[in-house]
């Protein structure tokens, strides 16, 4: 290429245009730390002893395609895990059809009051922890569901070590921050609508982010187990972002499930804190 030199950025910067700190990733092959050799933290472990098979119980609002995408992925032997509960807060939720194919249990609790109603939303959410406590998973995944949960019932899977973990088609911060740092600079958090609300603006990236849930928290935040980067084309149709972003959704979802099962169910680390550094 004709250059005279090479120069790579320091570690410090190198780090930081990926959004963390040096602490947080693995250099030792250019002279950091040995991740096992100088270092072996020791993680709490979970109150309760881990099954045969990892359990997953999916809540969903609609179609449930990243459900059957994980239910399809675990028949074929490449998630080793059980779906052992499908819940819907829609009857008509097609996600509630493809559990019943797979012979997967599934169940409809609806809600119908107001969102500001604080008891109806109490009794909702004891409805919910009552029929999850009946069969304990592992880890819980918000597939597509579209309503927020409060900390009655966070604090209750907390207590109990169940892991309550989302999928949010935008980019989310580690923090509570509102804005984000992306490979194409600094741009506004896009919660709620993710994918629609950063079309809308024409930024120049978006992605996906699967993150735990945890007590105290605003809407679309807490812990970030993985994320990826969708480039925005020139071009690009609402249809052709949302089906690129799909796309890398359906990649990262099931690779982000076997982290999580990893840490939670084979090694049995408790994570219902949100301390863990995924």
């Amino acid at each position: 290429i004709h250059a005279d030199q090479v120069i790579y950025l320091p570690i410090e910067q190198t780090t930081e245009a990926f959004g963390g700190e040096p602490k947080n990733f693995y250099y030792y092959p250019f002279g950091g730390p040995h991740p096992i050799r100088d270092k072996q933290e020791v993680f709490q472990q979970r109150k309760i002893n881990p099954g045969a098979k990892a359990k997953i119980c999916f809540m969903i609002s609609s179609t449930g395609t990243n459900l059957q995408n994980i239910i399809d992925l675990i028949e074929q032997g490449d998630i080793s895990a059980e779906i052992t509960n499908v819940i819907a807060n829609h009857k008509n939720a097609f996600g509630l059809v493809r559990a019943q194919k797979h012979a997967i249990p599934n169940i409809a609790i609806e809600y119908s009051a107001k969102s500001t109603a604080i008891k109806d939303r109490n009794t909702y959410e004891d409805q919910l922890i009552k029929h999850i406590l009946n069969e304990p998973p592992d880890i819980i995944l918000l597939s597509g569901w579209d309503m927020i949960l409060g900390d009655k019932f966070l604090k209750k899977m907390q207590e109990e070590d169940i892991g309550v973990f989302n999928h949010h088609p935008a980019l989310l911060p580690k923090s509570s921050s509102d804005t984000v740092t992306t490979s194409r600079g600094t741009f506004p958090v896009m919660r709620g609508y993710g994918f629609k609300n950063s079309y809308a603006k024409k930024l120049p990236v978006a992605g996906v982010t699967i993150h735990q849930i945890v007590p105290g928290n605003k809407v679309d935040t807490g812990p970030v187990v993985m994320q990826a980067e969708v480039r925005t084309r020139k071009n690009d149709t609402l249809k052709e972002y949302e089906t690129r972003l799909r796309t890398m959704e359906y990649l990262l979802v099931p690779t982000a499930i076997k982290k999580i099962l990893h840490v939670v169910h084979t090694h049995n680390i408790s994570i219902s804190n949100g301390y863990f550094p995924w």
